[in-house]
């Protein structure tokens, strides 16, 4: 960093990063134009930065609705009856089961798809929901090991 970073640096730090005259240039904001590098401009915000107070989302601290059920018709009936009119969609799509007999489900990139307990889909139940995917719909066991267990899920807010 040269003399003149530094200084920018500073000042914009000591503004608390709401001054937008500070032209900050970073290798991190670039983008390719015809080969070469150019500077997006300045993104000053505060939740990148450890320590700086910066709202919470919405739905942090906000419990998602868990609605739990054996069949995967009485999952369609309950989107159907209650949620359709809201989420203005087609609803969960049916699931088979794979050649074991288990039900397999997607939870995050690094899992897979896989056979999940119910206690796994409720550590990720607020995972993915927003304002374009209003729902999640997993099947999960209460004992991976026992398709007795079989329970279908559908999380929304």
């Amino acid at each position: 960093m040269n003399i003149s970073s530094i200084e920018k640096y500073e000042k914009l730090w000591n503004s608390n990063f709401e001054d937008k005259k500070v032209k900050w240039k970073s290798k991190t904001t670039t983008k390719r134009k015809n080969k070469p590098l150019q500077s997006t401009g300045t993104y000053n915000n505060p939740s990148l930065i450890d320590g700086m107070d910066v709202p919470v989302d919405k739905n942090d601290d906000k419990e998602p609705v868990i609605k739990k059920f054996k069949t995967q018709k009485e999952i369609l009936d309950y989107y159907n009856n209650e949620l359709k009119i809201r989420f203005k969609g087609r609803g969960p799509q049916l699931r088979k089961s794979n050649k074991n007999g288990f039900y397999e489900t997607t939870i995050g990139r690094m899992r897979g798809l896989g056979v999940y307990s119910c206690d796994e889909i409720f550590n990720v139940r607020k995972w993915s929901l927003n304002t374009t995917h209003k729902y999640t719909f997993h099947p999960c066991y209460e004992d991976v090991n026992d398709q007795s267990t079989l329970q279908f899920w559908i999380i929304h807010y």
